[in-house]
């Protein structure tokens, strides 16, 4: 009798079972090595998904970097306190050297040393000196800068290209004694530079406006001689003078109160208050200081120029509408066309006052 033969597996199914025993065995192996790793990553994503409300969501974007102080100032209604103190604007001089007029701003003293009162002193008279820079900007007025501080020269460049031909600088060494108070003589060059340019257009505005000449303007007669003086006391002469450190520029203070020139000055703890129209209270050798309040100054002087711009427009479109109302009057007056009735009251009200 014949025996019967069992075929068995073939080559190629041994050779892929063999390679997928050996595949799983070593997913086994790396599951079982990057368990701890994948354990310590699930871990940390179920921490910070638990406790991120409860923490800061302050980011690097979000974060006070200093040098955003002259790049990115505050405007007057961000600034705050903090703003103040991060940049050390409440640190003064030793008790011995605050002046007397001084001591209602002083908070106390620590290790010796004099602490500004930030939040009743240095506040609020920031708050006012923005406002006073605001409305004089809004009016076509003019600001200068005085910084000597080498240092503080990008701030205050930086503030006065925020006003654009309503702001200038002086960052010199030193205050050249004169520049206000006799302007004709240090200034002479941009005077007389510029004098063919005013007597030029104050021909033609005599031209087109005929005898009712400006009062203000610096040529009484148009064929008069000019007047360098009366120009320079008239168009070289700031609205306000902002002084960043008025220990070192005291010649620059003097000539702005000879010549009834308000002044914003950074007063310290050693510095008398009173030689400035509005003082704040500040630590004026603090860089950081500087760069803040003279970028929140300037950040109000470009509101000014934002409101003045608004107002210029609304002037231009009123103009414009009265300009139209009169065409449209004087067309129906010629047609023989009886104008309304608010055109008759307005124009009976205008006799009367007249009368």
């Amino acid at each position: 009798m014949r025996a019967s033969s069992v075929a068995g597996p073939s080559r190629h199914t041994l050779q892929r079972c063999f390679s997928t025993s050996h595949t799983q065995a070593a997913a086994t192996a790396a599951t079982t090595t990057d368990a701890p790793a994948i354990a310590q990553r699930r871990q940390t994503r179920t921490t910070l998904s638990q406790l991120s409300d409860l923490g800061s969501t302050q980011t690097r974007a979000s974060a006070w970097h200093p040098r955003e102080m002259r790049t990115k100032p505050p405007s007057p209604r961000e600034v705050t306190m903090s703003h103040l103190i991060a940049a050390t604007a409440h640190v003064g001089h030793s008790m011995a050297k605050v002046t007397k007029a001084y001591q209602p701003w002083i908070y106390g003293t620590r290790h010796g040393i004099a602490q500004i009162d930030i939040e009743r002193a240095t506040l609020p008279a920031l708050r006012r000196a923005c406002r006073v820079v605001r409305d004089i900007v809004r009016n076509d007025g003019v600001v200068l800068i005085v910084g000597t501080q080498k240092d503080a020269s990008p701030a205050v460049i930086a503030a006065a290209a925020r006003m654009g031909s309503h702001g200038f600088h002086v960052t010199t060494e030193r205050w050249t004694p004169g520049v206000l108070s006799n302007a004709p003589k240090i200034l002479q060059r941009a005077i007389m530079g510029s004098m063919d340019d005013y007597i030029a257009q104050h021909k033609s505005n005599a031209a087109i406006g005929g005898q009712t000449a400006a009062r203000d303007s610096p040529f009484a007669d148009v064929n008069s001689e000019p007047s360098p003086s009366k120009l320079a006391s008239q168009l070289l002469q700031p609205d306000v003078l902002i002084v960043l450190n008025p220990k070192n520029n005291l010649h620059a203070i003097r000539e702005a109160t000879a010549l009834n020139i308000p002044t914003i000055g950074i007063v310290d703890t050693d510095v008398d208050p009173r030689i400035v129209t509005y003082p704040i209270p500040a630590n004026d050798e603090s860089l950081r200081a500087l760069e803040l309040i003279v970028g929140v100054l300037s950040k109000a002087g470009q509101e000014g120029l934002k409101d003045r711009k608004l107002l210029t427009d609304q002037w231009e479109r009123d103009q414009v509408n009265h300009a139209r109302r009169d065409k449209v009057k004087r067309r129906m007056a010629g047609e023989g066309i009886e104008a309304p009735r608010e055109v008759q009251e307005e124009k009976a009200r205008a006799e009367i006052f007249d009368d």
